[in-house]
Order: C-alpha cells, then sequence, then structure tokens
C-alpha cells in the first residue's frame, strides 16, 4: 500500500497540474482587502487578519483503503475542510470573538504524513492559509482547539445521549456541529491530546480603512420623470420562526409585528407616503412606500417585504423573486434574517429555483446583510457577481469592489435589534438628499454599533463591518441639490458674517419670505448660519462651502436663537442664547449644556471664538469686544471671567480658521 504522502503527490498532480497546492475554491476576483469594523464589545474594535495554520488531522485509513486516488483525495480534502470549519466553534469558546472567512483565497498545502500502526491512521500534517475577521486582542499566535478526527467528533461527544452535550442544546444535529460546539458546556467530556488538540494559529492584522464614503452621488438612478432622478430600497424581514403565517397588518407574528410598527412611525416621521400593499399566499407580504425629496429632486421607493426566507421555508419562491429583483434593480438591499449557516442567501440555491442573477455592473449598489456571521458568508459570492464593470480611470474591476458595497455582521445578531439597525443605516442614506448630511462609512458603522449596544448591550456586539469600500472616495461625493429647497418652513434666525462684521439678520422669517432674501443672505459672506424652527443649524463657512446641518437636539427647539460654530482643532462647538439671552454650548455631539460664557449685561452674543488657551473672544450685539478668560473657583470648579478684549485681532483668526 502506498503511503499517504504519495498519494497525496499523485492526485495533487492530476488535480492541479503539479502546482502542489490544492484551492478549497477558486481564487480569481478574490476581494480581501482593507476593510473598516467595530467589535465585539462596546470599546473593541475588529479587524480582518491573515491566517495561518499548521496542523494534524487524523484520517482512517481502513476507510480509504479501497478508494481511488481521486476519492482518497475528495475524502482528504473533506477532513481537512471539516476541520478547519470547526474554527467557527473554536472562536465562540473565548471571551474574544472572530470568524473566519469562507470562499476565495483559502489555500491549502499538504506538507507530508506519517502512519500510526497501532491505530491504523495516516496523520496528515497541512498548512492553511485564509482570512478572519477578529476582535483585535487577536494578535500573533493564538491557540484554538480543533478535532483529531472530524467525521467522528460529533459522536464521540454524544456518548450515546439523546442529545449531545457538547453543542448547542437547540441546533444539535452533526451537521450543524462545527459551527456550535463547544468544549466548556455542562457534561462535555472530550479530551485534549485524544479528542482535540490545540492549533497555534497566527493571526496578522490587515489595517483598516480610515475615512471613505459611500458614493452617494452614483447611488441615484434615472427616473421616468426626466426632472428627478430615483433611489430604489428593497427591505427584507424575515421570520424567526420558520412556515409562518404571515397576515397584511403582521399582528401576531413575533418581531416582525414591532419591527413593522416601528417601520410605519419612522417613515411616516420621514414623510413617507404608503402606496400599496400586497399579501403573497399566507407566507409573505409586500408593502411599498414613497417620497420626494424637493431638496436634490430624488424620489426614494422602498419595498418592505415581510415572510419567510429560509431556503427550504413555505413558499420561499415569493422572497426569492423579489430578492433577485433587489439584487438587479435596487440601488440600497437590507436584508435582516435568518443566515442558515450560509444557506438562506446562497445565490446557487436561489438562482436553482428563480434563474439567473444579474445584477447591473454600471450601477452602484449598497448590500447590508443583517444576519447572524453574514461576513463569512455572503461577501466573495456577491462580490463575483459585480466583477466586470468599467472603473472611471478606464480599467475593468476584477474584484467586484468598484460598484459594490456590503455590510456585513461577523457575529450573531438578534431579531430585537432589527429596527434600530434600519433606522440608523436607511437614516444616513436619506439625510443625504433631504439635509446636506453626509457620513463617511467609518461613521455609518460606528453610528450602527452605538445603537445596536444601546438596544440590546447584554447581547454583545455582531461585529458590524463594511467590505469593498478601500476603492472608495475618501472626500464627499456631493450630490446636486436646490439650495432654496433644502430649508424648512420657519427660519428662526439667520445671518451673515462678512470680515467678522454682521452684514445680514432675520429673525423669525417663514419660508417663503426667507427665500427671497436668502441669495442676499450668504452673498459674498464668509460665514453664514441660519436656526430653523425645528431646532437644525445650516451653516456655510470657508470649511464648508456647501450647506452643512447640525441638530440642536434639546426640548427647547424655537427659543434659541444661533450664535456661532467655532472649530479648534478637532472641537466643534455650537454656541446658542435663548429667549432671555441665556447662553448654551454643544461641543460635537454632545447635549446641549448651559455655558458659563455669561454677558454681564445680559446681551446677545452674535460671534465667538477660541484660541488654543481655550480662551474665548466675541462681539456682542452692540458691536463691542469681549473675552473670557477661565478662572479657578473657591471650590475649585472653573468659571470664567468677562474682560473688555484687549486684542480685537484675536477674533478675526480664531474664528472659523
Amino acid at each position: 500500500m502506498k503511503s499517504i504522502l504519495q498519494i497525496i503527490l499523485i492526485a495533487v498532480t492530476l488535480a492541479s497540474c503539479g502546482k502542489g497546492i490544492i484551492q478549497l475554491q477558486q481564487e480569481q476576483n478574490l476581494h480581501m482587502d482593507n476593510f473598516y469594523a467595530r467589535g465585539s464589545k462596546s470599546i473593541g474594535v475588529s479587524v480582518q487578519a491573515k491566517v495561518n495554520l499548521i496542523h494534524k488531522v487524523w484520517l482512517d485509513a481502513g476507510h480509504m483503503e479501497h478508494m481511488t486516488p481521486e476519492q482518497k483525495l475528495q475524502y482528504i480534502d473533506e477532513q481537512v475542510h471539516s476541520q478547519i470549519m470547526h474554527l467557527f466553534g473554536a472562536f465562540k469558546m473565548y471571551f474574544y470573538k472572530g470568524v473566519p472567512k469562507l470562499g476565495n483565497g483559502q489555500k491549502l498545502d499538504y506538507l507530508g504524513s506519517v502512519y500510526n500502526e497501532q491505530t491504523n491512521e495516516h496523520i496528515l500534517t497541512y498548512q492553511y492559509l485564509g482570512y478572519a475577521q477578529v476582535d483585535e486582542q487577536y494578535e500573533g499566535v493564538v491557540k484554538l482547539p480543533l478535532p483529531r478526527r472530524p467525521d467522528s467528533i460529533y459522536k464521540k461527544g454524544k456518548r450515546g445521549l439523546s442529545k449531545n452535550p457538547c453543542t448547542d442544546k437547540h441546533y444539535n444535529s452533526k451537521g450543524d456541529h462545527w459551527y456550535f460546539w463547544n468544549l466548556f458546556n455542562y457534561g462535555c467530556f472530550l479530551q485534549a491530546g485524544v479528542d482535540y488538540d490545540l492549533a497555534d494559529v497566527e493571526f496578522t492584522h490587515m489595517p483598516s480603512t480610515m475615512s471613505t464614503y459611500p458614493e452617494y452621488d452614483r447611488l441615484l438612478q434615472t427616473s421616468s420623470d426626466s426632472d428627478l432622478k430615483e433611489l430604489p430600497i428593497y427591505i427584507f424581514f424575515g421570520t424567526a420562526k420558520p412556515k409562518s403565517s404571515v397576515p397584511i397588518d403582521l399582528k401576531g407574528v413575533k418581531y416582525l409585528e414591532d419591527n413593522y410598527k416601528k417601520l410605519k412611525v419612522f417613515l411616516k416621521n420621514k414623510g413617507f407616503t404608503q402606496t400599496s400593499k400586497i399579501q403573497y399566499g399566507v407566507t409573505s407580504t409586500l408593502h411599498t412606500y414613497q417620497r420626494l425629496m424637493p431638496q436634490s429632486g430624488v424620489v426614494a421607493v422602498i419595498k418592505v417585504f415581510f415572510g419567510n426566507t429560509g431556503i427550504v421555508e413555505t413558499a420561499v419562491a415569493d422572497f426569492h423573486k423579489l430578492f433577485k429583483e433587489a439584487l438587479e434593480k435596487s440601488s440600497v438591499m437590507y436584508y435582516v434574517g435568518h443566515s442558515g449557516l450560509g444557506g438562506n442567501l446562497d445565490l446557487t440555491s436561489i438562482e436553482a429555483n428563480v434563474g439567473k442573477i444579474t445584477p447591473p455592473k454600471d450601477q452602484y449598489q449598497i448590500y447590508f446583510f443583517d444576519s447572524c456571521s453574514s461576513y463569512p458568508y455572503y461577501t466573495q459570492m456577491y462580490f463575483d457577481k459585480k466583477v466586470g464593470a468599467i472603473t472611471k480611470d478606464g480599467t475593468v474591476d476584477t474584484s467586484g469592489t468598484y460598484n459594490l458595497d456590503i455590510v456585513t455582521n461577523g457575529l450573531e445578531t438578534y431579531f430585537v435589534r432589527a429596527s434600530n439597525d434600519f433606522e440608523s443605516f436607511v437614516s444616513s442614506i436619506l439625510d443625504v438628499y433631504e439635509k446636506q448630511v453626509y457620513k463617511s462609512w467609518q461613521e455609518i458603522v460606528d453610528d450602527l454599533h452605538f445603537v445596536s449596544l444601546k438596544k440590546a448591550s447584554i447581547m454583545g456586539g455582531q461585529m458590524l463591518a463594511i467590505n469593498g469600500d478601500e476603492d472608495n472616495p475618501t472626500t464627499i461625493p456631493y450630490v446636486e441639490y436646490d439650495e432654496k429647497n433644502l430649508f424648512p418652513q420657519k427660519i428662526t434666525f439667520a445671518a451673515s458674517f462678512k470680515n467678522n462684521q454682521i452684514r445680514n439678520f432675520i429673525v423669525n422669517n417663514d419660508n417663503e419670505a426667507f427665500r427671497k432674501k436668502l441669495d442676499d443672505i450668504y452673498h459674498d459672506g464668509e460665514q453664514v448660519y441660519i436656526l430653523s424652527d425645528e431646532g437644525v443649524v445650516y451653516y456655510k463657512d470657508k470649511l464648508h462651502p456647501r450647506w452643512t446641518t447640525s441638530s440642536v437636539n434639546n426640548n427647547k427647539t424655537g427659543e434659541y436663537v444661533y450664535l456661532s460654530y467655532v472649530f479648534n482643532g478637532d472641537k466643534a462647538v455650537l454656541y446658542l442664547v435663548s429667549s432671555d439671552n441665556t447662553v448654551y454650548y454643544k461641543i460635537n455631539g454632545s447635549a446641549v449644556k448651559l455655558s458659563a460664557r455669561q454677558h454681564p449685561s445680559k446681551k446677545k452674543w452674535l460671534l465667538l471664538g477660541e484660541d488654543d488657551q481655550n480662551n474665548t473672544f466675541g462681539q456682542d450685539s452692540d458691536g463691542d469686544y469681549f473675552q473670557w478668560k477661565p478662572s479657578p473657583a473657591s471650590n475649585g470648579s472653573k468659571q470664567y471671567m468677562w474682560l473688555p478684549s484687549v486684542a480685537k485681532k484675536a477674533i478675526y483668526t480664531t474664528t472659523i480658521n
């Protein structure tokens, strides 16, 4: 009998033309570049890492004895691949989490074998090179448990019991063991050095993207109305339980009913009108909403599906047809439901039901797979569908990322989070075309991470990540819009400043009257500030040549007069004054607070600036300049002294510079 090594060499020569390396899958169009992620803990960050594993697998020589070389190679591949798949469960046994990458990019090199005559087994050594999304604590060599004999580890752990104590009590089958196995479960008596070994897995961090933007300008599609543009968004909510009946009002359907109610309120507050409801049998419904955003001339059409999304669930063909439509026609596709360990949204399986899926290669799209461990399952197969686009520099996109960005979870997520994730994500998209608020991918992912943990912090974080953004712009991709349609119905305060002097000042004006004066308000002005009755500040200045907004986020909206937006390094301070001339401030995204900087005569401050020593300079409503200097109070807290300004030039150099 030939040694296992000879068999492998013969089989590899036949299978891979003498390259000496077996690929688990083809490598072309591999997308495995930088990405940005939030971690498994509220203060953690996850990263993408290269994985290097040299390990051994035990193979039954008796089982292989009568196989052909091709069959032996297939058996070896299956056992090695199964052992590597058990990394999913291995990560779950530790405080710091991670998840291996599936699909393209995995390499196996079979290094050699020895025969154990006592057990009649071949002990095969191999090297595995791949990728994973891991908590940043995983760096260098980390020991993770892997079963010696993947084909028999389930039976060994079960020990003849009705349920296997070494895996999940609900997902207790042999087919799910790789994902759920856990040596620390009560009653699991698997032994180190007998049933499993601690493998030395080397992790090398890949650099994260730092400031990339969704290509908001390229999300828009041509509308049937030539004067408008369209933003088609498809939302899919899958049922928590398979084979559920789904009435059109979703009453009684766990999680869906709650998400439906929140969704309706959210879209109503965003100005959407429901245009249709469709019932598909008893398993799914489709609700369509629409809204025109006159600021940008964009019609947003949101189609929301509620129903069964599992690959083998009742009447799942309804979902598959709409999912195919979404991939081919949407600008944004958002899915929340079960991943089915990668099966539910497997493109090959779906295409077997509804035919070939052909997403537009010339249309930029965003897919958000808000399901359990979507990172290892739902990236490469979807990027492969977008390969071949012609980029702006005339080259051919071979990775599929030029016209596609994908948001994923590395870990499990929960249905209770769905409405929060949806609202945060969709708001970030819509606010561009409604309010001219542009968030980077990093800001969007951080916001999602924050709202998710706030909703269900006890469940940990799901390792949110953006995939495919390494070729995205690093500066804001501005969208055309009508400035006069940007502002709301009532303006509380508007002013422009030229050389730090007020040129124009409007208080309590309606939108129509304000529009007539708008051109004069900001014509040749260095800084322009507008406060709406909704508490939203619109401003233009040297740093922001287009209208930018900042929400006051306080229940006193309508009682403030806006003063100024002061930049000092990375700190942005919004100063406000109430109807009684009391000064308030708001730093970056913080809440509005009472300021110690009060005018001794209760006059209004009209212009403020700060120097690098935290001294504040300004001008009041009488045109007098002033200066605040911090002074320690008797109780040890900080207070501020008001002084006539001793250096008028300071205000010129410290305000919005």
